[in-house]
């Protein structure tokens, strides 16, 4: 096919699929230095730490950090390009309106000082952040009181789905536990599961109760009935401890 290019080098060689998100990609492909904020951004966002972190750190050191990073999750929670990108994750739990000011509001930034200073046209963007940012530190402050030997078991109700951003956070903050968030809301509990082989554990779990799930190696989701939550805690702490 002509003008068909594929920078996947894995899928080219046949081996497995790797791993780099598609921001990785975009940057490696153009590697334009004035764009190496929203690399960092993307990759860190999508749990992944690329090769050209020292280029984003001499250009923009106070959106870094002096301590050592080696891993995605220690560049989302303790940087300042980690706050924004998690803002903009928060950013797009809004209206589509608002979700296409915020597009608006990146293509028109020339750094990453740009998306959260204060001016009037990210104004209802940052509106958005910090009134979902203040639920989400509620919710997180009552989750990591949930802590039970090797299990963080925390459930919730509300109007706001972030089940998978507070286990992300509590898996960051409590090494080699097992999280388990679960958003209830009318009938159904959606939950997002995290831990070392978390996805064979959930696929014994699912045989015992009824729903629907699956995801990465560590780190997972289900969707089940609300009635049944208590039996899904009980076979998945019975499959944890096997």
């Amino acid at each position: 096919m002509k003008n068909l290019f594929i920078y996947n080098p894995s899928r080219n060689k046949g081996e497995d699929k790797s791993e780099e998100p598609v921001t990785y990609l975009s940057y490696k492909i153009t590697e334009r230095k004035e764009d190496v904020w929203l690399g960092i951004l993307g990759c860190i966002s999508d749990h992944f730490l690329p090769d050209f972190v020292d280029i984003f750190k001499e250009q923009y050191p106070d959106f870094w950090t002096d301590k050592p990073v080696k891993d995605p999750f220690t560049a989302y929670y303790e940087t300042e390009i980690g706050k924004i990108g998690m803002a903009l994750n928060f950013g797009l739990k809004d209206s589509t309106s608002n979700i296409v000011k915020l597009q608006n509001i990146l293509i028109q930034a020339k750094g990453p000082s740009d998306v959260l200073g204060e001016h009037s046209q990210n104004y209802d963007f940052r509106k958005r952040y910090q009134s979902v940012k203040a639920k989400y530190d509620f919710l997180l402050d009552k989750a990591r009181k949930c802590v039970q030997g090797d299990l963080v078991f925390f459930e919730y109700g509300g109007d706001l789905s972030i089940s998978s951003d507070i286990a992300n956070n509590l898996s960051y903050r409590f090494p080699g536990k097992y999280i388990v968030v679960a958003y209830k809301k009318g009938n159904v509990s959606n939950i997002s599961i995290r831990g070392k082989n978390v996805r064979k554990i959930l696929e014994n779990v699912l045989k015992e109760v009824s729903g629907s799930g699956g995801g990465h190696e560590d780190a997972v989701g289900a969707r089940i009935s609300l009635e049944d939550l208590g039996k899904f805690r009980e076979v998945f702490e019975k499959e944890m401890r096997k």
